[in-house]
Parts: C-alpha cells; structure tokens; sequence
C-alpha cells in the first residue's frame, strides 16, 4: 500500500453517491459493516478510517445525519485519529455527553470540551468541520464555533501540549445499532 498525504491547500473529497464502499478503497473497515444506503455511507453498528490517505494540516468537513440525540449507552465518534490517538482530534459521544476532544502528539488527551447539543442536529445532516494547523484546533458545527484550542501565551493548550505534526486518518465510529449516514467528507 502506497500512502498519499494531502496536505492544507490540496482538496480531497469522498462521495458515497459516486465512489460507493468497498472496504481497502477509500475507508478500510475496522468493524461491523459499512454500506451505502440512499446514496449515503451508513454506519450501523460500524467504524471504519482512510486507508490509503492521511491528512495534514487543513479543514475536515463532514456532512452526517445523526439519528437522535445523545443518550444512555451511545457511542460514536467521527474526525481525525490514528489507531493509537496521537494528535486524533475528535466530535464524541459517549453516553448523553457531545463533545469535541483533542490529543497531543504522544496520543494524551490535551482537553474535551462539552458541546450542548442542538435539537435541529437530531435526524437531520448537520456539518461538522475541524479546521486544525500548526497552532489551533477548531471544531464547528453549521459553521458554528462550538471549540476552540489554541497554543501560546493566552491560549488553553500549555506549550508542552504539542500538536501533532504528523498526517492523520479520517476515522468514522457509530457502535451504536442505528443509522449514521455519511454524504460527503471534504478536506482542503
């Protein structure tokens, strides 16, 4: 396998509608499995990464119908990891609780933030965007700044806390036994 990095300035994008799933193309299956249903990459009861691209320095953004609000028991996760965490920034669920995470390089969790989640992203396709550099990690929904890293003097990551430089998978989890539709992933 021959790894590609696309870099900030360079676009990237997947499109269930156009590229389909097949495991070891675009995504390799980590568990469960993936499908394509209405022209939209499902998870049920799945997770899946990049296979053969990693990223950057840039702008995640992922346009995913969540089907219900948070609650008791869920699972899901969906941004930017390698499997063993370093610099894996990351939207999460877990249980009732939304939020936005962010590693160093050495896979440590620099700090999560809780997100109040909003009715209007229940069952509907909401986009969720990381925008991260050598800096600052941004996390938005419907262009919406819902957290925000920053290093330096007034920033809340301690210098010590090195983002990591190093590319990094797009990685997709929904180990919950319901549907999370995917319709476009796009880097640039």
């Amino acid at each position: 396998m021959q790894v590609e990095v696309v870099k900030q300035g360079q676009i990237w994008q997947y499109n269930p509608l156009s590229e389909g799933y097949t495991d070891d193309d675009v995504f390799n299956t980590i568990s469960g499995t993936p499908a394509i249903s209405s022209n939209k990459l499902r998870l049920n009861a799945a997770v899946v990464q990049t296979y053969d691209k990693r990223f950057q320095n840039g702008s995640l953004e992922m346009l995913i119908t969540i089907p219900v609000a948070p609650t008791s028991g869920d699972i899901r996760s969906f941004g930017l990891k390698n499997n063993d965490n370093k610099g894996a920034m990351l939207f999460d669920i877990a249980d009732a609780v939304f939020s936005a995470k962010a590693y160093d390089a050495g896979g440590t969790l620099i700090d999560t933030f809780t997100i109040n989640w909003d009715t209007d992203w229940s069952a509907t396709e909401a986009r969720y965007r990381i925008s991260w550099g050598r800096d600052a990690i941004v996390f938005a929904i419907d262009d919406t700044i819902v957290a925000r890293l920053d290093t330096g003097e007034y920033g809340n990551i301690a210098t010590d806390d090195v983002l990591s430089r190093q590319p990094i998978n797009i990685y997709l989890n929904n180990t919950n036994s319901d549907n999370m539709d995917i319709s476009l992933i796009n880097f640039s």
